[in-house]
């Protein structure tokens, strides 16, 4: 059980990073096409 859950904590906090990343991605993207007009 122990190891089930570790493994479910390391998914969810890799999804999470990507998704972190990609939100900031987005908004330097956003920042660097609204900054280059």
């Amino acid at each position: 059980v122990k190891q089930a859950w570790e493994t479910i904590l390391a998914l969810g906090a890799g999804t999470g990073l990507v998704l972190i990343l990609r939100w900031y991605w987005w908004r330097i993207n956003a920042w660097s096409e609204i900054s280059s007009i």
